[in-house]
């Protein structure tokens, strides 16, 4: 499987997944900090990748959206890139 088929796999299966620096325990930003005590705090299942651990995926993963920040969450296949609109979406 090449890394773009990897990724879609991951958005298509995965209700939430979010692509990230670091892991939800050693994360290296802020908002993905705030966005997973948020998603917890709900007991909301997720997942996640280490854009740092799977450097291939992060490279790529830009290439599959057009998006070259981080973190990015997709919730049902749609991509959420953007810190406030996430804060958006959970107040409903």
């Amino acid at each position: 499987m090449d890394i773009m088929d990897e990724i879609k796999k991951h958005i298509e299966n995965n209700k939430i997944i979010i692509f990230m620096k670091g892991s939800p325990e050693q994360n290296l930003c802020e908002y993905t900090n705030i966005i997973i005590k948020l998603i917890e705090k709900e007991n909301i299942k997720y997942n996640y990748i280490n854009i740092i651990e799977n450097y291939d995926i992060k490279k790529k993963i830009s290439l599959y959206n057009g998006i070259y920040k981080f973190p990015q969450i997709y919730i049902n296949k749609k991509l959420i890139n953007d810190y406030y609109i996430f804060l958006e979406l959970y107040k409903k």
